[in-house]
């Protein structure tokens, strides 16, 4: 079954350095095959027999400590339920790339209803939408400096979710289903 693997916090302003190259090699130690990084935010594409994500989450968590000497938290999802979240994004999401920057936003077993809750929101630049197993957020590009998607930053919540963008999410979607 294929699988994308999505690291939180790597190679963000120089912390918890992650070269791919290194990282496929360590996916591939664990017998993992068909792996495929996208760009150097932690996005990996890969071919596993394990059929329990939270497994795979534990072990590549645990792995990935022993390899780079530090932890970092892993979100595994299966390529359905990921094609799922491109399918069903709200009407239009994502369509408009000059008029707004959207962004998904995948959450560690958490529910999207409650933890869009706990989103502030400017009302002139943010819309939210929560769905089965991540959140939409779009900012308004005109009015992104107003718009409060970082107050997320300071709550505990933030440390349960990992953020990709629309570019990003339909990119590993397509790289899931190009074949074997």
């Amino acid at each position: 079954m294929k699988y994308v693997a999505l690291l939180r916090g790597i190679n963000v302003g120089g912390n918890k350095k992650v070269p791919m190259p290194e990282l496929k090699a360590c996916f591939e130690a664990l017998g993992h095959t068909e792996v495929k990084t996208y760009i150097n935010s932690g996005n990996v594409i890969f071919a596993s027999d394990n059929t329990n994500s939270k497994t795979l989450s534990r072990v590549l968590e645990d792995s990935i400590e022993d390899k780079f000497a530090f932890k970092v938290d892993v979100l595994v999802v299966d390529m359905d339920e990921f094609i799922k979240v491109v399918k069903n994004a709200p009407e239009g999401f994502g369509s408009k790339p000059d008029l707004y920057h959207s962004d998904v936003i995948f959450l560690f077993n958490k529910d999207p209803t409650e933890v869009a809750a706990e989103f502030e929101l400017n009302s002139e630049a943010d819309a939210i939408w929560a769905g089965k197993t991540v959140i939409y957020f779009q900012r308004l590009s005109s009015e992104r400096t107003k718009s409060k998607l970082s107050k997320i930053i300071g709550k505990p919540i933030y440390k349960k979710m990992t953020i990709r963008n629309w570019n990003t999410v339909t990119k590993l979607s397509m790289l899931l289903k190009e074949p074997s």
